[in-house]
């Protein structure tokens, strides 16, 4: 007799291709998250969710499944922050059952919802957790800030995907009259006292504006920033896009310095998705 062990795969799918997994992701969430908003109900949440399931998309949810049982979920969203509304998008709902958790599940869903806003072309996800700071810091994350946000204090983070750099021509060069579009457009820059001014045009149409709001090859952005003192950077941001926007979208940041943090080496363990996804 031939005795065969076989060793179940977990795979990591869209909730929209499972949506029996549906009412188990909801009742998740709401028990984990339910405090964050008063007066909220399961069958709410339930049906806010199954409008967040999308494909390849802003909003879209991602459930881990083994041996046809949903283990975790995550998602990416386009605002998660209601005092934050100028950072998007964001890595949301990071859940996994607790009798599977310190099994990696974790770690994978975060790798695929990273791998997803990088087909979106997205440089910037930004998350926020009231204690899970080394678990996102060992997967890349990196501290923006700490800040009080539903009676707890949270610290916010950001992961940088390519693209994410820019050449800023300072040489007092204008901009082409007909620019090729690129990711991230044509860019000149130059002092007015101590404000660097920064300008650009010529982007491509398959990024996203703040909030997930989708632009045209018409956008305009203009960055000014200051540093008032050693530890801060103050940076003000006009949005114009005429084929988007009814009227240019002011934006206002300060930066805080953070002497103790590294800048952390981007490394691609596993291309086996993007590989999956180009050969469609």
């Amino acid at each position: 007799m031939m005795l065969c062990e076989s060793t179940a795969i977990m795979q990591i799918e869209y909730l929209a291709d499972h949506m029996h997994f549906l009412p188990t992701v909801a009742h998740w969430h709401h028990q984990e998250w339910g405090y964050l908003r008063a007066g909220d109900t399961l069958e709410a949440r339930t049906t806010r969710l199954r409008k967040e399931c999308g494909h390849a998309e802003i909003p879209t949810t991602v459930v881990a499944i083994e041996n046809g049982a949903a283990l975790g979920s995550a998602m990416l969203i386009a605002d998660d922050m209601d005092t934050r509304r100028e950072l998007s998008p964001w890595l949301a709902s990071v859940f996994v059952a607790p009798e599977r958790r310190r099994e990696g599940i974790g770690g994978a869903l975060v790798r695929r919802i990273i791998e997803e806003a990088k087909q979106l072309g997205i440089g910037r996800v930004y998350l926020y957790t009231p204690d899970a700071e080394e678990f996102y810091a060992r997967q890349g994350w990196r501290f923006v800030e700490r800040t009080p946000y539903k009676g707890k204090d949270v610290t916010v983070m950001l992961y940088e995907l390519e693209p994410h750099n820019r050449q800023i021509f300072m040489d007092g060069r204008s901009h082409p009259a007909d620019p090729d579009p690129t990711w991230v457009g044509h860019t000149i820059g130059k002092w007015e006292s101590d404000v660097l001014v920064v300008d650009t045009v010529g982007y491509n149409d398959r990024s996203w504006l703040p909030t997930a709001i989708p632009h045209t090859e018409k956008l305009h952005v203009v960055e000014r920033y200051r540093r008032p003192d050693l530890a801060h950077l103050n940076v003000d941001v006009t949005i114009v896009d005429p084929g988007t926007l009814t009227k240019p979208w002011q934006l206002h940041m300060t930066w805080t310095l953070a002497p103790g943090e590294e800048i952390l080496e981007s490394v691609c363990e596993n291309n086996t998705y993007r590989e999956r996804v180009l050969e469609k």
